[in-house]
């Protein structure tokens, strides 16, 4: 028995269905079938399908009329053998050569009382033109998919989802539906969010053009889902759906019969119900999005006299493959640090002064990259938590192309296991805790002021524009700890580091007494400059986080100094 079936259904590719039978041919695991449900197509594909068969010998091929693609998988279900299903359109393609053999070990890996109650395993899926340029990216969040079903939300991406095979033997989909037939099968069988193993990669490269994805067909998906939602959980149609239904008719109406004019006419709706552009990869003529690789991204690392965390960081990003490393170091002295960063194999650029936390720009030296490229900054006291998924850098990307306002997307901070012993807990609390309150519509992040946090910027951002402010910070498991928080003893490293604080971006640096009381007097010098700036930039901005942000620090300042309002 193999370990994975893919079926698909065809009618009519004999132009597309090469792109599919390709990726396949290339898996560097071959423990699969492959079935073709053809709709008794009416040009070559299934000669197209049958001149593969010497690279994929295990293809199973059938030609007859069917009512659509939820009729045809349904058809295929009779013929499986494998013991994880994926359905894949006839113009998708599994995005890299390893991908199944990934899927495998990531299986494997999970502890026997957890594999056995596992029912999906959900990856990421980039939509992408027909010569593979991406257009988004759609990372899986299997944590709240019921939740998101119960909401008539599609959780996952379906082309990135393997089922197990079990599952199909007892559950088909409704082939009455058009369009949403892979959600009410999700409603039907999805139960618990435990059923689910997250893979932290992408699946599939899914070609845009079907009708899921046409605003002309927004009505039909739109009906069908909340229908679905409706059946299975009761009361869907709530007074908005149905507004926002019937504003979705006017929009199909629009896209089918003024296709050119539709996109603008929405924009306005759009800016009249206070929302933000439509996002590029739903217009008609939607642009390529730049070539992204999380791995060829730059990290810039703020270096300052702190050993232990740098080299905690670096083993992080080294183990999820990012290493296109620059570490700026502002004329560090501690002598441990120094001799690390002669040993290790990535660009070091030593400043001659302290330039703080806006180094990177101040400098000078990298305007080549902050200006054409995506980048990342973080301090080196911020690390990823040991559960964060190891697409964190795509997920910052996906966000910044679904928010065009948005400068920059990185880390929330955990706040839930900071020791009561830590001196500054109550503070840290009281204003970080604010960064947590502005949820984004789908609920995987939050609006937020992001300063020099693990984030990744647009290319051209300064910390001398307004707009630097406009910031989204991922919900978990994209969380990270500011490990000085967690220092409640000082080591020799820690005392070489106090001795030696200035005035910084992070108020939470310190680990004495003493120093404390000294950054209390700076932290309150930097929420006055803070609040002055955020003044100013709330005369001209709408974001919420930017006015969470100000309220948030003048309260910080009350509370920590005692003012009289």
């Amino acid at each position: 028995m193999p370990f994975f079936t893919i079926i698909t259904a065809t009618y009519n590719a004999a132009a597309t269905l090469p792109r599919l039978l390709d990726s396949l041919s290339e898996q560097t695991c071959r423990d699969f079938e492959l079935i073709i449900q053809d709709g008794a197509s009416t040009d070559d594909t299934v000669a197209v399908a049958e001149s593969y068969r010497d690279k994929l010998p295990a293809l199973s091929l059938a030609s007859e009329p069917d009512t659509g693609i939820y009729d045809a998988w349904n058809k295929a279900l009779g013929r499986i053998r494998g013991a994880w299903v994926l359905f894949l359109g006839a113009d998708d393609r599994l995005a890299a050569a390893d991908v199944l053999e990934n899927v495998v070990a990531a299986l494997d890996a999970q502890p026997t009382e957890n594999a056995d109650g596992l029912l999906f395993a959900s990856g990421g899926v980039a939509v992408t033109t027909a010569a593979d340029i991406p257009l988004r990216y759609i990372p899986s969040r299997t944590i709240g998919a019921v939740r998101s079903l119960r909401a008539a939300a599609m959780p996952v991406p379906f082309p990135g989802l393997f089922v197990r095979s079990s599952l199909l033997t007892l559950h088909r989909f409704d082939a009455s539906l058009r369009i949403a037939g892979d959600y009410e099968f999700l409603c039907q069988t999805w139960r618990e969010d435990s059923q689910s193993l997250r893979l932290p990669f992408l699946v599939t490269n899914m070609t845009t053009g079907g009708l899921s994805s046409q605003q002309a067909y927004a009505a039909f998906g739109v009906k069908e889902t909340i229908d679905a939602a409706d059946r299975h959980y009761g009361n869907a149609w709530t007074p908005k759906r149905r507004r926002d239904y019937r504003l979705t008719r006017i929009l199909s109406a629009l896209y089918t019969f003024l296709p050119h004019s539709a996109p603008w006419i929405h924009n306005a709706l759009r800016r009249i119900r206070n929302k933000s552009s439509l996002p590029v990869w739903q217009r008609r003529h939607a642009e390529p999005l730049p070539l992204f690789s999380p791995k060829q991204v730059p990290i810039f690392i703020i270096s300052f006299n702190r050993l232990v965390c740098l080299h905690r960081l670096i083993n992080w990003l080294e183990e999820n493959g990012l290493t296109n490393i620059i570490i700026v170091d502002n004329a560090s002295t501690y002598p441990p640090l120094l001799e690390y960063l002669d040993s290790l194999p990535y660009r070091v650029v030593r400043l001659p002064e302290n330039k703080g936390h806006l180094a990177v720009w101040q400098c000078g030296l990298f305007s080549d990259i902050l200006d054409h490229q995506y980048f990342v900054v973080t301090d080196p006291d911020v690390l990823p938590d040991e559960a964060c998924p190891e697409d964190a850098i795509l997920c910052f990307y996906n966000q910044l192309m679904a928010y065009p306002p948005i400068t920059k997307c990185g880390f929330s901070l955990r706040l839930d296991d900071i020791p009561f012993e830590y001196p500054l807990r109550e503070p840290v609390l009281e204003m970080e805790g604010r960064y947590w309150q502005s949820p984004l519509p789908d609920g995987s992040g939050f609006f937020a002021p992001i300063d020099t946090t693990f984030a990744l910027y647009r290319p051209g951002i300064k910390p001398d524009e307004p707009r630097w402010f406009k910031g989204i910070r991922l919900a978990p498991p994209y969380v990270a700890r500011h490990l000085p928080w967690y220092e409640l003893t000082a080591d020799d490293e820690s005392r070489f580091y106090t001795n030696c604080i200035k005035t910084q971006s992070s108020f939470w640096s310190a680990a004495d007494n003493a120093t404390l009381k000294k950054e209390n007097l700076a932290l309150r010098a930097k929420i006055n400059e803070l609040e002055h700036q955020v003044d100013l930039l709330s005369k001209s901005l709408k974001n919420q986080a930017v006015m969470l942000c100000y309220n948030s620090l003048r309260s910080l300042k009350k509370k920590i100094f005692h003012e009289k309002h």
